[in-house]
């Protein structure tokens, strides 16, 4: 799955845009820590365990989840996609 995410950005949440699901986190880009809360937080929405795959120094990122991936973006987004 294809996501976007804005650090630093004092609310964690996500929603899509254009079609893209894009993750706010309050955590800083720096030594991975936003990359951590975008993990913890996705694992925390969806239930399967997530690993980014692509992006790590990027705010496009690929993600890769244990089990079916099939719905999870609705899961992850509390409004649905357009």
């Amino acid at each position: 799955m294809k996501i976007k995410v804005i650090p630093n950005s004092g609310e964690r949440k996500a929603f899509f845009r254009n079609k893209v699901v894009t993750i706010k986190v309050c955590s800083k880009a720096l030594d991975g820590a936003a990359n951590a809360e975008v993990l913890r937080f996705l694992e925390e929405k969806t239930g399967c365990r997530a690993e980014i795959t692509r992006g790590v120094k990027s705010r496009e990122k690929t993600i890769a989840f244990d089990g079916n991936e099939v719905g999870l973006a609705q899961k992850i987004c509390a409004e649905p996609l357009v």
